[in-house]
């Protein structure tokens, strides 16, 4: 079975620090050399657990918007609960023990104080995030969603006579192939871009 948060839910500890590392879409590379060096050294994970928590701070594989969604979702769940958190490693806590104990007092003994050592090495003011995180759940939470318009409608006046090529336009880039890249190399940025204009010229040719 391959390994994932759901199925291994005691990795959800380390989700808040991977999803603040990724919030502004670029993990930096004193993020990952600190976060990466705190998997290696953790006795109580697997070599294939190690693996794939590595794999979710790649920065040439970084995690989809789908992805980072339900990372956030998650982590409203967590917060929208009656036990508030104090920081990070709290928040990781309630994550990984939500659906049933994965993690037991003892290990939470063993394992939280490293956790919290790696905010401190990382610099997360984690109050001030998480409030900012609770601030934007509950106004989630207390409104409801309402057309009070036909969306369906809209769109196509909207959208005129172009829609035909609109619809296309949101088609391609919806692909996999159009995600996002994280590299902090201009002239590699520059060449995806490119190969992005000619695929979309391409098309309409």
């Amino acid at each position: 079975m391959d390994i994932s948060f759901s199925n291994d839910p005691k990795l959800y500890i380390l989700l808040p620090v991977i999803y603040y590392a990724w919030q502004d879409a670029a993990i930096s590379n004193e993020e990952y050399t600190r976060i990466n060096q705190f998997i290696d050294n953790q006795s109580w994970l697997t070599k294939a657990e190690k693996e794939f928590l590595s794999s979710k701070i790649n920065a040439s594989s970084p995690p989809s918007r789908s992805e980072l969604f339900h990372w956030k979702e998650n982590i409203d769940s967590a917060l929208s609960g009656n036990n508030k958190p104090k920081n990070f490693t709290d928040l990781g806590i309630l994550l990984a023990n939500a659906e049933r104990t994965s993690l037991s007092e003892e290990d939470i003994i063993a394992i939280a104080p490293k956790i919290a050592e790696l905010e401190q090495q990382l610099g997360i003011g984690s109050v001030e995030i998480l409030s900012e995180y609770q601030k934007r759940t509950s106004i989630t939470q207390s409104h409801n969603t309402k057309s009070s318009f036909n969306v369906s409608l809209m769109t196509e006046l909207l959208n005129g006579e172009q829609s035909e090529i609109i619809n296309k336009v949101k088609s391609i880039i919806s692909r996999e192939d159009f995600t996002p890249v994280v590299d902090s190399n201009t002239q590699v940025f520059r060449e995806k871009v490119f190969a992005w204009c000619k695929f979309l010229a391409d098309a309409f040719l």
